[in-house]
């Protein structure tokens, strides 16, 4: 314990930190000071945080705490998930190892055996989805779902384990099988009270936030725009009753926005951004926030204030990087063609390639697909003949509303170039039959 310990408390000396200091939010003063006398060790997940805190890799204090500490086997699980959040997956491989023999051991109480094979097998879909082998960790996920369905009057782990499983389906673009599971997920969270969850309040509130930010998600890829606003409204009612949430994380607000953009309450989505935007706010939602009034302002008709947020808007994406970019720019060349400064959309249409998307989903095609249309558009104004573009688009996989968008656009192009009957005919009815009714003979 002298080991750990002191490496702690020289760390905390060289960046000039009181115990408070380091303990605040992690343990108390007087716990640090224990851990720092070497009378106690840190449990894993404190562990993890003091290291962070000292900037100290955790590795760097591994070899002495496995050698002084005597770790449960939940205490080995613990501590590869801290190690799987920090990207060290070889070490956490060791540690998920030395868990599956403990667990190899004779059991007299079946309660704690089920507790370890839940969450071992947790970890280890954990430890697969951290390096996007979401196969593999929808496989695990899937038995721990299933444990957690045979004690379904755990609410907390039934509802987490039917989010892991919609997440990892999100990755893996499984949008519709996502959103069956979120929404179990959702009916059981939301009705979890954090104070009575069998777990640390913190963590049922962020489970509360998370299913909320990945449904929402889901349903906004799905255009199901509607029925995101519907559930956004419940959970914020349910938070208010239960007293939690009273500023929800910025993500979860910026879908709700969206999801009101979506259904139309255009001047709702505008009170709710405005709200976000006097938030201090971190990348890249104070860059998601801007963009948002940027189009809610395009929208409304007022160009030169819409440009205005979108402007400010790239300068928040080109000091902070990220995802998103060619959605701005696409918004950006909307707001430069309606105001005819076809040269201005040129110059930043012809940086759209050259962009990094960060975004594990990204780039989305249904992005794409607008920038192909906003190049058509462009090519129109210069009365340019067929291009390519469209055709291009109508490659890519699609959502259905996509889809129609380029649909409309090949079908203006061949009306305006009176190009042969039956090719617009053939336009016309495909857009029927994903759009019934809107065609009147």
């Amino acid at each position: 314990m002298q080991k750990v310990g002191q490496l702690i408390r020289q760390q905390r000396k060289n960046n000039n930190l009181s115990q408070a200091e380091l303990s605040e939010g992690i343990c108390s003063r007087s716990y640090l000071s224990y851990i720092e006398s070497g009378k106690r060790l840190p449990p894993p997940s404190s562990l993890a945080k003091i290291a962070d805190r000292l900037g100290l890799c955790i590795t760097e204090l591994m070899d002495d705490y496995l050698e002084e500490a005597a770790l449960s086997p939940m205490d080995y699980i613990d501590l590869s998930r801290e190690l799987t959040q920090r990207e060290h997956f070889h070490l956490a491989s060791e540690i998920l190892e030395t868990c599956r023999n403990l667990l190899q051991d004779d059991f007299t109480d079946y309660q704690m055996q089920y507790r370890l094979k839940r969450d071992y097998t947790e970890s280890l879909g954990y430890w697969h989805f951290r390096q996007e082998n979401y196969e593999e960790a929808l496989h695990f996920y899937e038995q721990y779902l299933d444990f957690c369905q045979r004690r379904p009057a755990n609410r907390f782990h039934l509802a987490r384990a039917h989010f892991v499983v919609g997440n990892t389906k999100i990755r893996m673009h499984s949008y519709r099988e996502s959103k069956s599971s979120l929404m179990l997920s959702f009916g059981h969270v939301i009705n979890l009270d954090p104070d009575h969850a069998a777990v640390k309040k913190q963590r049922a509130v962020e489970l509360h936030e998370k299913v909320v930010q990945a449904l929402l998600y889901v349903l906004q890829r799905m255009k199901q725009y509607s029925v995101a606003k519907r559930f956004y409204e419940v959970a914020e009612m349910r938070w208010r009753e239960m007293g939690i949430l009273d500023r929800p994380h910025a993500s979860i607000v910026n879908n709700a926005g969206l999801s009101l953009l979506g259904a139309g309450d255009i001047d709702e989505a505008k009170l709710l951004f405005e709200r976000l935007n006097a938030r201090e706010l971190q990348p890249p939602y104070d860059r998601l926030c801007v963009h948002n009034l940027g189009l809610i302002h395009r929208l409304k008709g007022n160009l030169h204030r819409a440009l205005g947020y979108l402007l400010e808007a790239w300068e928040l994406f080109q000091d902070h990087g990220g995802w998103g970019g060619r959605a701005l720019i696409n918004e950006i060349v909307r707001c430069y063609l309606q105001l005819g400064s076809y040269d201005e959309a040129e110059k930043w249409l012809s940086t759209v390639e050259d962009l990094e998307d960060h975004h594990p989903l990204e780039p989305d095609p249904d992005s794409v697909a607008q920038t192909l249309i906003l190049r058509q558009k462009l090519r129109r104004q210069d009365a340019k003949s067929d291009s390519p573009f469209l055709k291009e688009a109508e490659k890519l996989d699609l959502s259905e509303s996509a889809l129609c968008g380029v649909l409309y656009e090949r079908l203006r192009d061949l009306v305006e170039k009176e190009g042969p009957a039956e090719d617009i005919y053939t336009a016309i009815n495909r857009l029927e039959v994903m759009l019934p009714g809107v065609f009147l003979q």
